[in-house]
């Protein structure tokens, strides 16, 4: 009983697995894709078109916008992100930068409140001033050091004169 069973299952089992994966390829491959004529007259393509009616309309004079209130969501063909160099609030937005609207270069879009900008340009410009007078006290300092340094130079000189004197006295041994 062991034995049939571990036939069944080792040898038999496989081997209708395999043949029922060769059977189901054979199946499928053996059907056939839909073909589809293309006609390449225009009538064709036309008449599988579906049809519209058109009504004629008015014509709106130059001045007047067409407005439309419809719902749904529109992509715009192409967005473009605009940013400030600046930091500020604004108080001031144009009519054109409205959804749809076309603007050309130079166009005031927005103005910003001044006061958050004059402000930063106070303070770099103190900054400024500050920095421009510890580089001028710096460069004080460096000039006195470069007279000390002088100093001391022509100090040590006279120093080494004098030793040489001395040193020329004792040599020759008599009082100098």
């Amino acid at each position: 009983m062991e034995t049939l069973k571990s036939l069944l299952l080792g040898v038999l089992l496989p081997i209708l697995i395999v043949l029922a994966g060769v059977g189901g390829y054979v199946a499928l491959g053996k059907s056939q894709p839909k073909q589809i004529v293309e006609d390449d007259c225009a009538n064709a393509k036309l008449m599988r078109l579906p049809i519209v009616t058109v009504a004629k309309g008015h014509r709106l004079d130059e001045s007047a916008t067409l407005d439309l209130d419809v719902n749904g969501v529109v992509v715009p063909f192409r967005q473009v992100l605009i940013a400030a160099e600046v930091a500020g609030r604004i108080v001031y937005k144009s009519e054109n930068c409205r959804i749809g609207r076309f603007v050309n270069e130079g166009d005031l879009l927005f103005e910003l409140d001044p006061t958050d900008y004059q402000n930063e340009v106070d303070r770099f410009s103190a900054l400024r001033e500050s920095e421009y007078a510890q580089q001028k006290e710096l460069d004080q300092i460096q000039q006195k050091q470069q007279q000390e340094a002088t100093l001391i130079e022509e100090m040590l000189n006279r120093l080494n004169i004098t030793q040489e004197q001395l040193m020329n006295c004792v040599d020759i041994g008599s009082s100098c």
